[in-house]
């Protein structure tokens, strides 16, 4: 879980960031916040579903692992 911590930290350090930059050169303040919000939404959800595939494989492998282990 601390992966899953630093992935969304550094998602949020990027938002904090950017947001100053984005706001100084936006026509519309709002709605670029609004679609910062809708990009960042979505990458902190590719990165859940990134770990919950890895944890998968991870506990596949540990399976695997503990069958051969058990056979030799």
């Amino acid at each position: 879980m601390a992966e899953k911590q630093t992935i969304l930290g550094r998602i949020a350090q990027l938002a904090k960031a950017n947001i100053n930059a984005i706001l100084d050169k936006a026509e519309d303040p709002q709605k670029m916040i609004d679609q910062l919000i809708r990009d960042y939404t979505n990458s902190i959800v590719e990165a859940e579903n990134a770990i919950a595939q890895t944890l998968g494989n991870l506990r596949m492998a540990e399976k695997d692992y503990e069958e051969d282990v058990k056979a030799a």
